[in-house]
């Protein structure tokens, strides 16, 4: 009974050798492996890479805000769905849904959040009333380049009237 105690413990000790903690992300130049949008009818579509860019605000004349859109090449794409974040460059923190936007003359909001569900035709945002959840703000920054990462568990709703979309997952960017 000894002997296979020591055997046991023998092959525990020999399975923590240095490949034991080398579990390595699914996405590692990201830090976070996408966004999950789930309808209400229990279809969803994932969004797994993001870009991060710098622009000045529409609403406040020299302020920029960091601007994440999913997927990266959205621009380029004709067969949306999208994703969009804008925070101000520094903010951090957990954010409950709907979120508070400023008046325009006011300046940027320190968050906003916009989707477009093109399947559906569907215009989500996360200042909606009806809108609930969570989205945490873990880096904003366009300095020494432009990076935004958030993990979210939210309902976005509809601008237009339409059901709301669940969007749960995380997504860190690098500029482009």
């Amino acid at each position: 009974m000894r002997v296979l105690g020591l055997l046991l413990l023998v092959c525990v000790v020999a399975a923590c050798g240095d490949d034991f903690a080398t579990v390595e992300p699914t996405n590692p130049e990201r830090a976070a492996d996408g966004l999950v949008f789930t309808r209400t009818d229990g279809s969803s579509y994932e969004l797994l890479d993001a870009v991060a860019t710098c622009t000045p605000s529409e609403q406040k004349a020299g302020v920029d805000v960091v601007r994440l859109l999913a997927p990266a090449d959205v621009e380029d794409s004709h067969r949306p769905p999208f994703f969009m974040v804008e925070a101000l460059p520094g903010v951090t923190g957990d954010y409950p849904l709907p979120l508070h936007e400023r008046d325009d003359d006011a300046g940027p909001s320190d968050l906003t959040l916009f989707a477009l569900d093109a399947r559906r035709k569907n215009e989500l945002s996360g200042s909606v009333e009806e809108a609930t959840g969570k989205v945490t703000v873990r880096e904003a920054t366009c300095d020494p380049e432009p990076r935004l990462s958030l993990t979210i568990d939210a309902r976005l709703a509809s601008e237009i009237g339409l059901p709301p979309v669940r969007v749960r997952g995380g997504m860190a960017t690098t500029g482009r």
